[in-house]
């Protein structure tokens, strides 16, 4: 009986593995060029660093990604040299990428939803209420629906703060997201 359960399990396992890497979603480590971050990419990701108009000011934001699968997967950054502002700024980010993904306010009656949970947040990122891991739909430019995955966090690097926004769009397979999430290491 003991090694069926042992047959069973693996079975399983090896059936999960095997979704989790299937031929269009070719995992690989990325280190970030220009951020002490490493994670893991279903996909040959490309960068680009442009100026970004964010609040009260621009800032220079890198971005890295690629698509696969239906998903597009990306982690943003930039560094904040004022780290008192990094809750703030954190907090404008998010609700700039609800209002571009038409997500509703969270307190009125939608077909929307925003729910957040710190599950995957990095331990070394800033104690701020606005790290947070948010589950969201909204509508795309094209009037689709929009089904988002996202972390905002910041870490002190020197004496600036770098912000950060990992996001999965268009994938919401929980095994993708276990292959995600996880991966991401602050070094």
């Amino acid at each position: 009986m003991r090694n069926r359960v042992v047959s069973v399990t693996v079975f399983y396992c090896c059936v999960w593995l095997l979704a989790a890497c299937s031929p269009g979603l070719n995992w690989r480590s990325v280190q970030l060029d220009n951020a002490p971050l490493q994670i893991a990419l279903p996909c040959k990701p490309q960068t680009q660093t442009r100026p970004i108009a964010l609040g009260s000011g621009t800032v220079q934001m890198s971005m890295t990604g690629c698509e696969a699968a239906g998903g597009s997967f990306a982690v943003m950054h930039f560094l904040l040299t004022d780290p008192t502002r990094a809750g703030e700024v954190l907090g404008y980010w998010q609700k700039a990428v609800m209002a571009q993904a038409h997500v509703a306010d969270a307190d009125a009656p939608q077909s929307s939803q925003r729910v957040a949970d710190t599950r995957w947040l990095p331990k070394e990122a800033l104690n701020l209420p606005q790290s947070q891991h948010i589950f969201f739909t909204g509508v795309d430019g094209q009037g689709r629906k929009l089904v988002g995955d996202g972390l905002w966090f910041a870490r002190m690097e020197g004496a600036s703060a770098r912000l950060y926004h990992v996001v999965m769009y268009g994938n919401a397979d929980p095994k993708v997201v276990e292959m995600f999430f996880p991966s991401l290491k602050l070094q």
